[in-house]
């Protein structure tokens, strides 16, 4: 999954600048909406995608300027579904590195990565 969130993380960064662009496969769309310039590594976008088994947000809200994470990039994900719901806070660097936190059941959850 962790894989899966940083390539439509790559894709985000590819995007045209001002532009939304919907994808449809039967009953699931998404939708990505990038309202930066191409070439900030970590501009403003977002990725909605709906189906038959729920919602799923991914927002990119910019470069923290504060606190554990300053200078990381902050994404957020937000899975609505049938089956329960789920928030994870990633925090990333250039080179793909960073962290996830986690909220599943109350409970609060975090884990570092690295891509080498």
């Amino acid at each position: 999954m962790k894989k899966v969130i940083l390539l439509l993380v790559g894709l985000l960064l590819i995007v045209g600048c001002n532009r939304t662009e919907v994808y449809q496969d039967g009953e699931n769309v998404v939708t990505i909406t990038n309202d930066e310039v191409v070439d900030k590594w970590c501009g403003e976008s977002t990725i909605k995608s709906s189906g038959p088994n729920g919602e799923a947000n991914i927002v990119i809200e910019g470069v923290e300027t504060s606190g554990k994470y300053a200078g990381y990039c902050h994404g957020t994900y937000k899975l609505e579904s049938p089956n329960g719901n789920l928030n994870v806070d990633y925090y990333f660097d250039q080179e793909g590195n960073g962290y996830t936190v986690s909220e599943i059941n109350g409970q609060t959850y975090e884990s570092e990565y690295h891509q080498n």
